[in-house]
């Protein structure tokens, strides 16, 4: 009789059961534990490795980068492997171009250097105009160039974290994160918002080599100087124009957030280049405060990379870049504790909230003294009127003195437009249940489609 009374609640209790399990299945990631013996890395510890459904909601945050030419090489597509650990773990597309995306008219450099400078900005630019169509629900936020020699060494960071927060109303019209080294700014990795000043200034800096011709024939770099004059100079139409010397719009973020250097010093006390050299012995550096023995003062630099950072960028090894790489890539893929971990994001967090924080407070004390100088102004026209050739104020920053860098460069990549431009293959990398998918779409001016595909391995 008992066991007669206790059929009914076990059967409701079974139902039950099977729709809360349903449920689950329906409404969370499911993670399946496999259990491996392995080094630990961010998707699997010594005991088990978690296999994660894809996310429910992609990242409004996307990387961008350009591998062509040169870049366009084993090492390269290796380096580019360690950013898809970090896609996978925070949802992150990655739209890659493997060719060059403008022509003659811009990279027809006198000083015959690499071409495929110029592709950044276009590739950025079309990018930033496509989402902008869009209805803004269905937008990316942020896009985040990265450099194809770039490599990720702690993928558990999120790039979510560097980005201006929007509990501090004076940094809403943040829209250009960039770094600076002893070169000044560094455009090898940025972030920059979805937003209309963006494609104003991408479209100025795409137009740099048309209308500042003669000033590209003696600076140092190219996309990289366009940046440089358009956000500092004194005599720049964005520095002269806007509140604060322009500077309500960006900001100058440190270097070891998304673009850390293998070295603490690029020259030596003699001014010996030091990607002049194969990278060897003490070069490796150890991520701590242990320097390379350069002769210069025993001080850790704010770009050297430490155990931790997010991603170390090769950039001035050009003719050494194999070398320098090499090493650098075993380092990040072994997943060592201290190099990759997440407990580095709780520290950068609280950095993150310290850094916008002052530059809301200089952002504000910028736009009191330009009210103030604007209400002098109007009171005493003669004597404090505007002047247009004026100096960015304190908040502002001046044109970096850039540094000769003795490197050869390369002769031999300078070439003609051919019609079609059908080697360029265009990427779009995202997530899926298996894993990152390439998606290969010709370029806007590919004649017949792409017939064939060379995805990054």
């Amino acid at each position: 009789m008992l066991h007669r009374r206790l059929v009914r609640p076990v059967i409701v209790t079974g139902l039950l059961a099977c729709i809360c399990y349903l449920w689950l299945l329906y409404h969370a990631d499911i993670v399946v534990l496999i259990p491996r013996p392995g080094a630990l890395n961010p998707l699997a510890d010594s005991i088990t490795e978690e296999v994660h459904a894809p996310p429910k909601r992609i990242s409004r945050i996307a990387k961008v980068t350009v591998a062509a030419n040169t870049l366009n090489s084993t090492i390269i597509h290796q380096a580019l492997r360690t950013h898809q650990v970090q896609n996978e773990l925070h949802g992150y597309i990655h739209h890659i171009a493997n060719g060059e995306l403008v022509g003659d008219l811009s990279e027809n450099d006198s000083q015959k250097r690499p071409r495929g400078a110029w592709s950044k900005p276009a590739y950025l630019l079309s990018l930033i105009v496509a989402e902008l169509t869009k209805p803004e629900s269905e937008r990316l936020e942020w896009l985040f160039w990265f450099d194809a020699d770039t490599v990720v060494l702690n993928p558990h960071t999120p790039l979510e974290i560097f980005l201006p927060p929007s509990n501090i109303p004076e940094v809403a019209n943040v829209h250009l994160l960039m770094a600076s080294n002893w070169d000044g700014l560094n455009s090898g990795a940025f972030g920059l918002r979805v937003h209309p000043w963006s494609v104003s200034i991408l479209s100025a800096v795409l137009a740099y080599p048309l209308y500042k011709a003669e000033k590209l024939k003696k600076d140092r770099f190219r996309d990289q100087s366009a940046f440089q004059w358009l956000l500092q100079a004194p005599d720049s139409f964005l520095v002269r124009g806007a509140h604060v010397g322009g500077t309500e719009n960006w900001a100058d973020v440190p270097m070891r957030w998304f673009n850390s250097l293998p070295i603490n010093n690029a020259f030596s006390k003699k001014w010996d280049w030091i990607f002049n050299h194969n990278m060897s012995g003490a070069l490796f550096d150890n991520g701590t405060k242990d320097v390379y023995p350069d002769g210069n003062p025993h001080t850790v630099q704010p770009w050297k990379v430490m155990q931790g950072d997010m991603l170390v960028h090769f950039a001035g090894s050009t003719n050494v870049r194999d070398s320098w790489m090499g090493p650098w890539l075993e380092r990040a893929e072994a997943y060592l504790p201290e190099w990759s971990n997440a407990t580095k994001k709780d520290e950068l967090k609280l950095e993150a909230e310290q850094y916008w924080q002052m530059i809301g407070k200089r952002i504000e004390m910028g736009k009191n003294r330009e009210k103030d100088r604007a209400e002098k102004a109007a009171k005493n026209p003669g004597k404090s009127g505007g002047n247009p050739g004026r100096k960015p104020p304190p908040g502002g920053k001046m044109e970096a003195k850039p540094v000769v860098d003795p490197t050869p460069v390369d002769h031999k990549s300078a070439s003609t437009d051919k019609p079609g431009n059908e080697n360029v293959v265009v990427e779009v990398v995202t997530v899926t249940q298996s894993g990152p998918v390439k998606i290969a779409t010709p370029s806007a001016g590919a004649v017949g489609g792409i017939t064939s595909v060379n995805p990054v391995p």
